[in-house]
């Protein structure tokens, strides 16, 4: 009798055992297709830009902006190696139309407002580390680089472009079967700046470009990826974002004619969502 009892007890051991294993490892398995994966997908953005020309010159007529949606595929890789070291590499590649809201800047400062297509790219590195890999969480803190390029099509080219450095941290956090939500913080400094765009003389007319390094300023980027896999590596997902940045106000510069001009301190916000498909590989 007491040798079947312990044979009963070794049974439902090895049971268990296997049921907390494969358990365990489904789990897991879900993770590591998150972090080890292929994104493609698509997003909407918001873009509000503006900036304090009155700060230059109390004179004009007030401050000018640009606003609307941009339309952006996005391509993600991850990978995790040696099981803890964790790296992303990700861009962005997008077009809309942007109104441009303000004058122009000669006398008598004639009001304008133009929509034109704007392009945008943004490739993002973060490198880090999984720090805490329990059961139904991971906290992975990183540093991360980064550059943004706009072409701003107002009355002739504007070229903005910045490179970036960042501290954030990313947490995994498994809600229920598997379906994984990943919210994440960046903060960190504009980095490098730089606006290229066409000089007019008093009449209008182009005399050439103009170069000029902007002030770095902080950014700030929060968002939340939300992960669900279908079957096998293949998952569906979604994320929500807000970034926000500033340049700080270039030094003069003088033109072909002689005239100074100045690019002003700006601020940009953008808030961005979108869906894709994940392709998970181990």
């Amino acid at each position: 009798m007491r040798k079947t009892f312990y044979g009963i007890v070794l049974v439902i051991f090895l049971f268990t055992s296997k049921v907390f294993a494969a358990d365990a490892f489904e789990f897991h398995h879900v993770f590591d297709l998150v972090n080890n994966s292929f994104y493609t997908g698509c997003n909407l953005m918001y873009l509000n830009y503006k900036e304090d020309n009155l700060e230059v010159d109390p004179t004009l007529p007030g401050n000018v902006g640009d606003k609307g949606l941009v339309y952006r595929i996005l391509l993600n890789f991850r990978k995790v190696f040696i099981e803890r070291v964790y790296t992303d590499l990700f861009g962005e590649f997008g077009t809309g139309n942007i109104k441009y809201d303000g004058y122009l800047l000669n006398p008598p400062h004639t009001p304008v407002q133009r929509t034109n297509f704007n392009n945008f790219i943004d490739l993002n590195l973060r490198l880090g580390g999984i720090l805490l890999n329990q059961e139904c969480l991971q906290v992975i803190p990183y540093g991360g680089l980064g550059y943004r390029y706009w072409d701003r099509n107002i009355n002739g080219t504007y070229e903005y472009y910045n490179y970036k450095a960042v501290i954030g941290a990313k947490i995994n956090f498994l809600l229920f079967g598997d379906l994984v939500l990943s919210p994440y913080a960046n903060f960190g400094r504009t980095l490098g700046a730089h606006a290229k765009g066409d000089a007019s003389d008093a009449n209008n007319n182009n005399i050439g470009k103009l170069k000029f390094a902007l002030q770095g300023k902080p950014i700030y980027e929060f968002g939340l990826e939300v992960t669900y896999k279908l079957e096998n590596d293949f998952l569906i997902g979604g994320m929500a974002s807000y970034t926000s940045y500033e340049y700080g106000k270039s030094d003069w510069q003088m033109a072909a004619d002689g005239r100074k001009f100045i690019e002003p301190n700006s601020k940009t916000s953008e808030i961005r969502v979108g869906v894709g498909i994940r392709f998970g590989f181990i």
